[in-house]
């Protein structure tokens, strides 16, 4: 938790991953309990590695990562209006907006630093989405989410698959409940490929 709160305080910006070594399965704890003693972290309250059972494949919930969207203030989402097609994309981070448009990691981050509004390679115009219109929507999902059956249709495939609610869409996806409802609303295909369909007439 201790990380977690130094992220929401200093903002990920801040941080980095960097990998120190590749070691085999067995001498990974006695490598680990090197770099502690030899590095002194801040954040690492263990003297010796291996001594907690590993979190190595737990993620967290959508709901948690709103949360932390939410009190971060250098977390948001964005949206990307492409000037050559005229159509606006909304990405649920910049990770995620620069990935999708095969531009080099930090570029966006700059563009709203410096307070650009010339669009980016004359051709984007990035706008934040702020906090408070995430809460707002984030409400409404936390309202809207269960009990409701979700229809996608994966324009790649021309396949729907019809999933017993949002929450359970939400996670087969790996696709915020936010932006499934508001892509729902819009009527308009995420990432080009799926299609929401919330189906308010379940019994």
């Amino acid at each position: 938790m201790s990380i977690c709160l130094a992220l929401i305080k200093y903002g990920y910006s801040a941080f980095k991953l960097e990998i120190l070594e590749y070691s085999n399965i067995e001498e990974r704890f006695i490598r680990e309990s090197y770099y502690i003693k030899s590095c002194a972290p801040e954040y690492n309250i263990l003297k010796e590695g291996g001594t907690m059972p590993s979190r190595l494949g737990v993620s967290h919930s959508e709901d948690t990562k709103m949360k932390i969207r939410l009190n971060n203030p250098n977390r948001f989402m964005i949206s990307v209006t492409d000037n050559l097609t005229n159509v606006e994309t909304i990405y649920d981070s910049i990770n995620q907006a620069e990935k999708a448009l095969e531009i080099s990691s930090g570029q966006i981050s700059q563009y709203f630093n410096k307070n650009q509004q010339k669009p980016f390679k004359k051709r984007y115009v990035f706008k934040k989405i702020e906090n408070i219109i995430l809460e707002k929507e984030y409400n409404e999902v936390d309202s809207r989410r269960s009990g409701v059956e979700l229809n996608v249709l994966d324009i790649t495939t021309n396949t729907t698959t019809i999933y017993s609610s949002i929450r359970a869409g939400a996670r087969e996806l790996d696709i915020a409940h936010s932006t499934i409802i508001k892509y729902a609303d819009l009527s308009q295909p995420y990432l080009d490929r799926y299609l929401f369909k919330v189906n308010t007439t379940k019994s």
